[in-house]
């Protein structure tokens, strides 16, 4: 275990300590776990971590991975793959799931501090690292949420900037004093690696949200309706009319909504979602 390890084991053990002092939040975890153990999260992550078996199932094939990498697969998964999944849930368009790609790419700077020992730090220094830089990335996901934040948001990615400048300094400068004693195939592999597991779950990211898109689409389309029980014809309209367009599935709201599950035949619900299709912009 190198001092990055070991700093990151004291900061959980000293947050685990804290959390199972307060009542709170030991309450609020089980009730985390009790939802993930349910069949609505645990099947997605389950498909989830299969992707990713897969990916390293063809990586390996090319070369592109192996077991030495399974720790680091392991820490992209908790830290960005988890991560970029509970967003993707909340897809209301592509630019929404464009926009969670991206911040996945993104986070594999943070996943790479973590997990490449080509840059260890003594001890003192990663307990200092790593809560602040733990603390740069909250303050950036919460300056996101609204406008009136936006200095600190400049700022924060500023300082994240810099500090991922200066981590590449420290790489190029450790890789040209040691090349001879690195294993250039197994660092390249290390490097690359979130990266390219980043790329491969964006079909399963866009695949979650066009199918949690249509999910609350299909409620509200019940409820719109008399007796509650939707019709299979206007369930076959709407995913036939509107398919993958996630920006459409999104924003069918009322009235549309209250017109296509009042309609009584499959060809009158199609109709009803062409309509909506050519009425409202951006569908």
């Amino acid at each position: 275990m190198n001092s990055r390890e070991l700093a990151l084991m004291i900061w959980l053990g000293l947050l685990i300590a804290w959390g199972l002092t307060q009542s709170s939040i030991r309450s609020s975890a089980f009730a985390v776990l009790r939802s993930v153990l349910t069949p609505k999260l645990s099947v997605p992550l389950a498909l989830l971590t299969g992707n990713v078996a897969i990916l390293c199932a063809v990586g390996s094939r090319f070369d592109a991975w192996n077991t030495a990498l399974a720790k680091d697969t392991v820490v992209w998964f908790i830290g960005s793959g988890t991560v970029a999944f509970g967003m993707a849930v909340q897809a209301k368009d592509y630019s929404y799931v464009r926009s969670v790609v991206r911040r996945t790419i993104a986070a594999t700077v943070l996943v790479e501090f973590f997990t490449n020992n080509i840059f260890v730090f003594p001890l003192a220094w990663e307990l200092v690292l790593q809560p602040v830089l733990f603390l740069l990335v909250a303050l950036g996901a919460v300056a996101e949420t609204e406008s009136r934040f936006l200095p600190v948001k400049r700022l924060v990615e500023a300082l994240l900037a810099a500090f991922g400048l200066a981590v590449f300094a420290f790489v190029v400068w450790r890789v040209t004093t040691s090349w001879t004693s690195l294993d250039g195939g197994q660092l390249a592999r290390e490097l690359v690696l979130p990266l390219w597991m980043a790329i491969g779950v964006i079909p399963f990211l866009l695949a979650m949200g066009l199918l949690s898109a249509y999910e609350q689409t299909y409620l509200r389309l019940r409820f719109a309706h008399q007796d509650r029980r939707l019709p299979w014809y206007v369930g076959i309209a709407v995913l036939g009319g509107l398919n993958v367009r996630i920006d459409a599935v999104a924003r069918l709201r009322y009235p549309w909504l209250a017109e296509i599950a009042g309609t009584a035949s499959l060809r009158e619900a199609w109709l009803v979602v062409r309509k909506y299709r050519r009425e409202v912009p951006g569908t």
